[in-house]
């Protein structure tokens, strides 16, 4: 988490492969005692996923897991996660940031 400890996490249309409809689940704690924050299927655009967390503690270790609704179709897709900033700026970096799989196949 970021040190404001709110955070936005999207997904959107990817260019290649794309698939359409996602689903997205944010947890925390660590492995074997997970503990879902967040869960969202259609905030987002179109039929993309959305999530806000808010109030969470800075530097804390969230796991995302997103897939296709109806687990019937792999494809590619975009996402972005974004701290809100009342300060107006334009970037955020999120240090320690893991992606999985490492490293992330690119078509």
């Amino acid at each position: 988490m970021p040190s404001s400890g709110n955070l936005t996490i999207e997904t959107s249309l990817a260019d290649d492969y794309p698939i359409f409809d996602t689903v997205m689940e944010v947890y925390s704690g660590s492995s074997g005692a997970l503990i879902e924050i967040a869960c969202d299927n259609n905030n987002g655009d179109d039929l993309f996923s959305n999530v806000t967390i808010i109030g969470r503690t800075s530097g804390e270790v969230l796991l995302i897991h997103v897939w296709e609704f109806g687990y019937d179709f792999k494809g590619n897709f975009n996402i972005c996660a974004r701290s809100p900033s009342s300060l107006g700026l334009e970037h955020n970096t999120f240090e320690g940031f893991i992606y999985y799989p490492n490293p992330v196949k690119i078509y």
